[in-house]
């Protein structure tokens, strides 16, 4: 495996059998197996991005974060899928795939949330399903979805905690400072 100093550069698959590096020998991101350190796949992913966030439940996706933007790419077809703006009113770029490795939430820079139906077979897409406002007034800071992805925990900069629950679509503030 090709050594790497920034651990946020670095993300091991769910299942623990692969690892997404920083890739010098090609550029771009790669994804090695542990077994034997062996590429098997590579991300041509043009700017390094400053984060390797996160790979998806079954390992078909793996979310980047960029200075500017949040991206997903389908790793076997080295796709870039879907790319998040950050920008004035939303905060850093925020993204995060469901654990059904089906839905993809982001943050958008017109102080929305928008949820995108991942699909893989036959043509790897993203579709936008819905949107919404986000629920204060604030930047967002993160967010995350719960084990089950039937909820999504949303943190505002002003310390807001709110919670979206997908099978009744509303919202509930949890906190607030």
């Amino acid at each position: 495996l090709p050594v790497v100093f920034d651990p946020m550069l670095m993300c091991f698959d769910p299942s623990f059998t692969r690892c997404a590096l920083r890739d010098d020998e090609r550029g771009g991101i790669g994804i090695f197996r542990l077994s034997d350190g062996r590429r098997e796949f590579h991300l041509r992913v043009g700017k390094e991005p400053d984060e390797i966030t996160a790979f998806s439940a079954d390992g078909q996706f793996l979310a980047l974060r960029f200075r500017d933007r949040m991206a997903l790419w389908h790793v076997e077809s080295g796709r870039e899928v879907i790319a998040a703006e950050g920008g004035e009113g939303v905060g850093p770029p925020s993204g995060a795939i469901a654990p059904d490795n089906r839905h993809f939430v982001r943050a958008e820079t017109e102080g929305k949330l928008a949820l995108y139906q991942l699909a893989t077979n036959p043509v790897v897409s993203a579709a936008l399903i819905q949107q919404w406002p986000l629920p204060f007034a604030g930047k967002l800071v993160t967010l995350a979805w719960s084990a089950r992805g039937d909820a999504l925990a949303l943190v505002g900069e002003a310390g807001e905690l709110c919670v979206w629950d997908r099978s009744e679509e509303h919202t509930s503030e949890l906190q607030s400072p």
